[in-house]
């Protein structure tokens, strides 16, 4: 956000070449699924996708990622976000939250082999449902403080990419 206090030294010169070691490169650039866990693809992920929401390195307080407001129920078993009408997608497509439930059906894929994202995030809600084209709602199916991070975390893919494929793919 533009009241954001950013990392770093304002008196530092800008531009300049950032170097990198890439221990092995990988045999895949999927951002979920078999073989995904690779510093490459954690590389890319970050400079090409966003999750709902970040987290403040200096505050630990929640910040807006494609989420712009969010809000969590009184029994804090109901997450909604919205998603900022601003964010698209690299072809000019918006952001919507038909791409959040995109991606957490693709999650629980069976085909997917990801057994650690099954278990961190599609296991412990309930399916998301889009009450707008820029609002989404998730129920948790337990109460765990942990939950709104897994969720707020998630790494968001465009629906339009992923929905014509299945896990294995």
């Amino acid at each position: 956000t533009a009241d954001a206090d950013p990392l770093g030294d304002p008196r530092a010169v800008k531009g300049g070449t950032m170097l990198s070691y890439i221990p092995a490169w990988p045999d895949n650039l999927r951002m979920y699924g078999i073989r995904s866990n690779t510093e490459f693809n954690y590389l890319v992920r970050d400079m090409c996708y966003m999750s709902l929401l970040g987290i403040d390195e200096r505050t630990l307080e929640f910040v807006p990622g494609l989420a712009s407001h969010w809000k969590i129920s009184e029994d804090k078993m109901t997450f909604s976000f919205r998603i900022n009408p601003k964010a698209h997608w690299s072809d000019g497509t918006p952001v919507t939250a038909q791409d959040v439930i995109a991606t957490f059906s693709m999650l629980g894929d069976e085909t997917l082999l990801a057994p650690a994202y099954k278990e961190a995030v599609f296991d412990k809600f309930h399916e998301p449902v889009a009450k707008s084209k820029y609002v989404v709602q998730v129920q948790s199916k337990e109460l765990d403080w942990r939950n709104f991070i897994s969720f707020s975390g998630l790494l968001v893919l465009p629906a339009h990419e992923i929905e014509p494929i299945n896990g294995k793919e």
